[in-house]
């Protein structure tokens, strides 16, 4: 999700700066555009995202880790801010920080209007995807394909993600 989200960022005009756990992710995002990164297992992210943002905050941030990274992001986004998470929050989840910064918390879920049978709301997302196609045709927007697994692998292939091994999007093989 990340190296997609940073040049869908950088098209609209944002700042960049991301958290990873590697050499390779780093290079990876700044390949796409990200204007800094954060080593999240070296250094406390919190306060290097304040740093970069000369203590004021981020006005977007998008989690897609959940747990305590979501609840520790809420001091990172400047008041009246965007937390977009692509996580369902815990249930011990404290908010008192998010409340004081009036924080704007987005759930995303792609899945959502199919579940609810919402028609507009899938065409809606059916054009994002188009929109998104349009943007790899032109070079405009990279998906960077890590590796492919056979169907039969995709206890293979969630294992990866889970580690946190994956450098970009994996590919199941329906044959």
């Amino acid at each position: 999700m990340g190296h997609i989200a940073i040049q869908l960022a950088k098209l609209r005009g944002a700042r960049v700066c991301t958290t990873v756990s590697s050499a390779a992710k780093a290079a990876l995002a700044e390949s796409v555009g990200a204007d800094d990164v954060i080593y999240y297992r070296d250094e406390n992210f919190n306060l290097a995202i304040l740093d970069w943002s000369e203590e004021d905050g981020v006005d977007v941030a998008l989690d897609t880790v959940g747990g305590q990274t979501f609840e520790h992001s809420f001091t990172t986004v400047r008041c009246y801010g965007n937390l977009v998470t692509l996580v369902q929050p815990s249930s011990q989840t404290n908010w008192t920080v998010a409340r004081q910064r009036n924080l704007n918390i987005s759930f995303e879920m792609m899945l959502t209007p199919i579940y609810l049978g919402m028609e507009k709301e899938m065409q809606r997302q059916g054009q994002i995807l188009r929109d998104c196609a349009h943007l790899i045709d032109a070079g405009k927007l990279r998906i960077h394909l890590d590796r492919h697994f056979a169907l039969a692998q995709a206890g293979d292939a969630h294992r990866c993600l889970e580690a946190g091994e994956a450098l970009g999007k994996l590919a199941l093989s329906v044959a």
